[in-house]
């Protein structure tokens, strides 16, 4: 099956505030394309996203909004279904800086890691963290948008 595995990170509490996205794409079960990108929200950053994530407004102060960058994400993502670990999240992201935006809506078809893991593992915790360690796998640099 061909995906787009996505996540998020966010300047402050508003879904619309993303300041990162990182894509990839999987094809026959293998990642064959990345994507990543800072990106400028126009809004302040709360100190504790911040300390999850590590990106500071400096960071984003030359990146391109979401309306700028949003012509080269749809053509990444292209018809491919999207997947996220607590989908929710990147999924609501996603569709309020489009309607933010008032761009295009993107309909395509979603699933979360999170609740997947859920119905098939027995674990304590289902964040990603501790399903990517019941698979033997680890996280460079967890809270990283394109390494998430």
């Amino acid at each position: 099956m061909d995906y787009i595995a996505i996540d998020f990170e966010t300047a402050n509490n508003r879904g619309d505030s993303i300041c990162s996205i990182g894509m990839s794409r999987f094809s026959k079960g293998k990642e064959v394309d990345r994507f990543y990108s800072l990106i400028n929200p126009l809004q302040s950053f709360s100190a504790s996203n911040i300390r999850v994530h590590g990106i500071y407004p400096d960071d984003v102060h030359d990146a391109k909004r979401f309306d700028e960058l949003y012509p080269e994400i749809r053509a990444f993502v292209g018809d491919d279904p999207l997947v996220a670990h607590f989908a929710q999240f990147d999924i609501n992201c996603l569709q309020t800086t489009i309607e933010t935006y008032r761009l295009p809506k993107m309909e395509n078809a979603y699933f979360c890691s999170c609740v997947l893991a859920k119905k098939l593992l027995t674990l304590r915790s289902n964040s990603l963290v501790n399903v990517l360690d019941y698979y033997g796998l680890g996280i460079e640099n967890h809270h990283n948008a394109l390494d998430d």
